[in-house]
This record gives structure tokens, C-alpha cells and sequence, in this order.
């Protein structure tokens, strides 16, 4: 009898020495996963930030150049037919810049501040007269930031003469659609680490 109490305590010393040992492996897995969860965080919190400024970088770099651009082409475009008063031929340019430009509304005022046309074809906007700052007519666009759009103001002139300004709100400026793409990117590659890890977790 004695002999056999005996091989029984040492069998239950060695179960709890393997329990011990499975959760102390168990700990140290789950330590690790927790600290390349952290790292992966990290990592993914600093490209998100060095993308925040590579855009940021070069949206001021190119917004100056994008905006003249932009308004020289627009001002040139929409002048003869804002000269001659043509409506419905403002309104097809007005049109063809949508197909490049994420307009949300697209003013064409005249010299005396009235609203020519708003680009649709109800026009509900004929008439009224634009309150705010327009620019001069040697002077470059402006651009107002409204949230993550922006509004552009510009003079419509050809030559010289002045006909007009164009007010184009823009629904989301380029490198606004940018930065989100990109933040995309860093979400969708932090949520592919984080489910990585977690079947890493799952199969240890």
C-alpha cells in the first residue's frame, strides 16, 4: 500500500508542474502577442502621421499652382459666352467642368453682382446677388475653406476684359480625396496586423 500512495503523489506533483509550465507558456505567448499588437499600433499610428504630412507637404506646395491653373482655364473658358449672355451656354460648360471637377455648385455672376446662372437647369439662383468678397480684376482666385471642401472665386476675363466671376464650390477638394484614400490604406493594413495577430492568439 505504501509503495502505491507513493507513485500516485508524485504522478499529482507532475500534473501540476505541467499545468504550471502550460499556463506560464501560455503567459509569456499571450505577452508577446500583446507586444507586437502594441508595436504593429505604433507602427501603423506613425505612417498614418507621416502620411498626414507628406500630404500636407504637398498640398501646400501645389495648391498655389493647382488654383491658378484651375481658375485661368475656368475664367478663359466660360468669357465669351458670359459676354454675350448665354445662358444655356454657360450652363454646358458648366457641365463639362463637372465631369473633371467635384463641383457641389457652380455660380456664374455678372459685373453687377447678380447670379447669371447656378449651372442647373431650374436656375433658382438667377438673380440673387452674391454677398460676398469677389476678387478684383487684377487680382488672383481666392480660395475659401468650407470643412473638408473648399470655394473658389475667380474672375472671368479673356484678353483683359472682364466679364464676370465664377464661384465653384468644390464637394471635396483633390488632395482631401488624397488623404482619404490613403488613410484607407493604413486602416485597412492595421486591420489585417490586428486579425494576423488574433488567429496567431486563436491557434496558440
Amino acid at each position: 500500500a505504501p509503495p502505491a500512495f507513493k507513485v500516485m503523489r508524485v504522478g499529482g506533483i507532475g500534473t501540476r508542474y505541467a499545468a504550471w509550465i502550460a499556463a506560464l507558456a501560455l503567459a509569456l505567448v499571450a505577452t508577446a502577442l500583446v507586444a507586437a499588437g502594441v508595436i504593429a499600433f505604433r507602427e501603423s499610428r506613425l505612417v498614418q502621421a507621416e502620411i498626414h504630412e507628406a500630404v500636407g507637404t504637398a498640398r501646400a506646395a501645389d495648391e498655389e499652382a493647382a488654383l491658378q491653373g484651375t481658375a485661368r482655364y475656368l475664367g478663359a473658358q466660360l468669357f465669351n459666352a458670359l459676354y454675350q449672355l448665354d445662358v444655356e451656354r454657360l450652363n454646358e460648360e458648366i457641365e463639362r467642368v463637372g465631369d473633371w471637377l467635384p463641383i457641389d455648385s457652380f455660380l456664374v455672376v455678372d459685373k453687377a453682382r447678380h447670379v447669371l446662372t447656378d449651372g442647373t437647369p431650374a436656375n433658382t439662383r438667377y438673380g440673387d446677388t452674391f454677398d460676398g468678397e469677389l476678387p478684383g480684376e487684377a487680382a488672383g482666385p481666392q480660395l475659401v475653406r468650407n470643412g473638408a471642401g473648399a470655394e473658389l472665386r475667380f474672375v472671368i476675363a479673356s484678353g483683359g476684359v472682364s466679364a464676370g466671376w465664377g464661384v465653384v464650390t468644390l464637394a471635396e477638394a483633390p488632395w482631401q480625396a488624397s488623404l482619404r484614400r490613403l488613410e484607407a490604406r493604413t486602416a485597412a493594413m492595421w486591420a489585417t496586423r490586428r486579425a494576423s495577430l488574433l488567429s496567431l492568439g486563436a491557434a496558440a
